[in-house]
């Protein structure tokens, strides 16, 4: 698959800068991880909430990811850090996998530098639990290779 710019949402571009300025982030959180957050932001498409396509990973999405090497699936709902709780399945979007799946595409790779080394993963299916404030309408949306 081609390399695609992530997307983000306003919504999601707004509540994100106000984590980063957050000093009680900055202090809990790597400077690592605020700084690769930083950068997404910059080099992502920022466009109004209704028009980021339902195959994008934005806050609140449930994702299943499939690790290329190791067949490994595994399922996450992508939250702020306050909300984390990774044995409930709820990555951190401060987290580098959290960052690095941020505003990517279904079906595209992602490699990021975790904890146990390099990995590749695949983006298999988001599904989008809760739409943002504007366009609440109840629906679950979900998407799929």
């Amino acid at each position: 698959m081609p390399h695609r710019k992530p997307i983000i949402t306003e919504h999601d571009q707004t509540e994100l800068l106000q984590l980063i300025e957050d000093e009680s982030v900055a202090v809990i959180a790597a400077h690592r991880s605020v700084d690769t957050l930083k950068r997404r932001l910059r080099s992502a498409i920022c466009l109004p909430d209704d028009r980021v396509p339902g195959t994008v990973i934005r806050l609140g999405c449930h994702v299943t990811l499939s690790d290329v090497t190791t067949g490994n699936i595994d399922m996450f709902t992508l939250v702020d850090p306050a909300q984390a709780d990774i044995a409930h399945g709820k990555l951190s979007v401060l987290s580098p996998l959290g960052t690095a799946i941020l505003g990517r595409h279904l079906g595209q790779q992602v490699r990021v530098m975790i904890p146990s080394g390099c990995r590749t993963i695949t983006i298999e299916a988001i599904e989008h639990r809760c739409q943002p404030p504007a366009t609440a309408t109840g629906e679950n949306t979900v998407a799929s290779v």
